[in-house]
């Protein structure tokens, strides 16, 4: 894929981000890395989605050293650690979703309730240990749960999700909203129960299946 292919590609991802309410204003970011060069290309810092344009898109290159008309977000550090760590990710969606992060504020991980949580993400969805924003240590703690599941929150920080095109973080990101503000609603009427032991086995076995694919 070309430069321009790419940066037009994240950007329908940003535009995708806000139609399905992921993102408001600048928080968050995304990123997708050329394959061929190593170049990772993110959104930038304290630019809003609504305005961005294919130009405001920055490269972090494998030295560290970032090209583009605009700073990067400063969370590049996260999507690199992952990228580093995780040969198979193409494409980073760091999302800041109301009901995700709500469970992320409370270091709560989202529970195995639903067919579709273990369906998607092999279980629960885990809680990385806290980290600060904009540090390697992030990614660190993040990576740590990303090995083995496609998403995980950042404890009192959002979601970070990945995949191996732009479409699939991002939709990976919504399915964990998704799951969390159906969580979120049961727990208003009663504490719910994790799936039989069996169901999960079947759903996890499934779930390790498509990622193969």
């Amino acid at each position: 894929m070309k430069e321009m292919e790419l940066c037009e590609t994240l950007l329908q991802m940003t535009k995708t981000a806000i139609e399905w309410n992921m993102v408001t204003g600048t928080n968050g970011n995304f990123s997708i890395k050329d394959k061929d060069s190593g170049v990772i290309y993110i959104t930038p810092t304290r630019l809003d989605y609504r305005i961005m344009q294919p130009e405001d898109i920055v490269r972090v290159y494998p030295d560290e050293h970032a090209e583009g008309t605009r700073e990067p977000s400063n969370e590049w550090r996260l999507h690199k650690k992952i990228y580093e760590q995780i040969p198979d990710v193409r494409a980073i969606a760091h999302t800041h979703s109301p009901y995700a992060t709500a469970f992320a504020a409370l270091n709560m991980s989202i529970p195995a309730v639903l067919t579709e949580t273990v369906m998607a993400f092999g279980g629960r969805i885990h809680v990385a240990q806290f980290a600060l924003p904009g540090t390697e240590e992030l990614g660190v703690a993040a990576v740590e749960h990303l090995r083995e599941q496609n998403v995980c929150l950042l404890a009192h920080h959002g979601v970070v999700a990945v995949g191996a095109d732009a479409f699939e973080a991002l939709e990976t990101a919504m399915n964990v909203e998704i799951a969390a503000q159906s969580t979120h609603l049961a727990l208003q009427i009663a504490q719910p129960k994790t799936l039989p032991h069996d169901a999960q086995t079947w759903l996890k076995n499934k779930y390790r299946e498509n990622r193969k694919k």
